[in-house]
């Protein structure tokens, strides 16, 4: 728990406050880039604060994306679509937050959201924020409701399975993005956001879930393998990992964020480690995390602004996260950090809260879950309330 407690607290109103009064008619509906991911900080700001105000609005979102949704307005991807909605309404619902039968209000989308995951991984999409990974998730979050559900998962597996490609390290899926250098193209994204440690997080929940049990496993081995053959010499760069694998084997440095960078690969093989059992693998992501919290360097480390995706607020809850886990003094220590530079950064005039995100040529005013103050807010309570509940699953940390 970080020691500086009281303005954090401050922080937290303030964020409950500028949301309240931001204008959010202009937002999709979606999880991460929009209204729903306001709803859920709001939802927790309503419990910890005991605010009806904060309650009332949650209310007013969640009942204007059901419209939203019923007017054929809806996208097929986690970031802004359906399978992050469902995700956050379930999640609302199982902690008591509000009583909505959430399968029973979506199952009209499950062909839909079928014939998009197969189309998106053919097109070698596999991105988890906007392709077939994060579509995948509403199925496994859904799999005891619908018996054909595991045939579409089988059916997931298969596929990703027939376009792998092997090589002398093990597994992984080719980066898909058509602009990239053909000089020297882009071979493999070890983003957790939109690469390669996301399908391994994914194989390791249809593991979990008894999927295609033997063939999720050699994928899920493989493409670990293949992970942690890119590791660069700490002694050539700062980061251990680079953001991308190219076709002439040069290596690079990479931030320091939950979207790309060590930090991201670490939350890979720590699901990883846990769902096999495979000592190796803990003792791995533990050993990289302990590397990262000694980059302390923001312009080094690419860290602009607090948010959640590439900020120093997502970098707090990553670390404060694997305290919990380890009980290691120096993810305690690296978790007050990142906090206390969280707060430092709200300091520009006309943001919300006093925070603005850079994204692009920044910096922008951004109230949403991902690269927003409602994510920033949702991590601030975690660290003085000590939440316990999986709100960050959507963020694949849990």
């Amino acid at each position: 728990m970080n020691s500086n407690i009281k303005n954090i607290d401050g922080s937290i109103k303030n964020i409950k406050d500028s949301l309240i009064n931001f204008p959010i008619d202009d937002l999709n509906s979606g999880l991460f880039a929009g209204k729903a991911g306001i709803m859920l900080f709001l939802f927790y700001y309503s419990r910890y604060y005991k605010d009806i105000e904060s309650q009332n609005f949650a209310v007013n979102i969640l009942e204007n994306i059901i419209e939203e949704i019923s007017s054929n307005n809806f996208y097929h991807t986690f970031c802004n679509g359906i399978p992050g909605i469902a995700w956050a309404l379930q999640h609302l619902n199982a902690n008591e937050f509000i009583e909505f039968d959430t399968y029973q209000n979506f199952h009209c989308f499950d062909d839909f959201l079928f014939e998009s995951m197969i189309q998106e991984i053919k097109k070698k999409n596999y991105d988890y924020l906007h392709g077939s990974i994060g579509i995948a998730l509403y199925f496994i979050l859904f799999l005891k409701k619908k018996k054909n559900f595991e045939n579409h998962l089988r059916n997931f597996v298969d596929t990703l399975n027939k376009i792998k490609v092997t090589d002398k390290s093990g597994y992984y899926w080719k980066y898909f993005n058509k602009t990239d250098d053909k000089k020297n193209p882009t071979v493999c994204d070890l983003g957790l956001a939109h690469g390669l440690p996301s399908i391994i997080i994914i194989l390791c929940k249809l593991l979990e879930k008894g999927i295609s049990k033997d063939l999720s496993y050699d994928l899920l081995s493989g493409s670990v393998k293949y992970l942690l053959s890119q590791k660069n010499s700490p002694n050539q760069f700062h980061s251990l990992f680079p953001s991308f694998t190219y076709k002439n084997n040069q290596s690079s440095n990479s931030r320091l964020a939950w979207c790309y960078g060590d930090v991201g690969i670490v939350i890979s093989l720590w699901h990883a480690a846990n769902v096999t059992n495979n000592i190796s693998w803990k003792n791995e992501a533990i050993e990289i995390l302990l590397h990262s919290t000694k980059r302390k360097d923001l312009k080094k480390n690419s860290i602009n602004d607090a948010c959640f995706c590439h900020g120093s607020a997502g970098l707090g809850h990553i670390y404060n996260r694997f305290y919990y886990h380890t009980k290691n003094k120096k993810f305690g220590d690296a978790a007050n950090y990142w906090l206390n530079q969280t707060l430092k950064m709200a300091v520009h005039k006309g943001g919300l809260a006093g925070y603005k995100s850079f994204i692009g040529e920044g910096p922008i005013i951004d109230p949403t879950l991902l690269n927003g103050v409602a994510g920033i807010g949702l991590v601030l309570m975690s660290a003085i309330f000590d939440i316990k509940t999986n709100w960050d699953e959507c963020l694949l940390i849990n």
